[in-house]
């Protein structure tokens, strides 16, 4: 498996995608997102004071917020126009 650097936005969108439409325990993001879990911690506090993901503290789970979902959807349209825009 190659590696390949993934910039905080990569990071963000995966947190984020693994939370999207469901209350998710920590492990799970980490696993899903592949990501150590002070990467997590370094990505969360900016995700959760921007009011994209949410945390039920008695479940312990997180959740992508609509202004989540509304942010991993500009995320996607980006990528799809740098795609179609810069073919390789």
């Amino acid at each position: 498996m190659q590696n390949h650097y993934r910039d905080k936005f990569d990071i963000m969108e995966s947190i984020l995608d693994c939370a999207n439409g469901n209350e998710v325990k920590q492990v799970k993001i980490l696993a899903k997102a592949n990501i150590p879990h002070n990467v997590f911690k370094e990505h969360l506090l900016f995700l959760y004071q921007n009011g994209l993901i949410e945390y039920t503290q008695l479940q312990r789970t997180y959740r992508t917020t609509t202004k989540g979902i509304d942010f991993l959807s500009i995320i996607n349209k980006m990528k799809t126009d740098i795609i179609h825009h810069n073919p390789v």
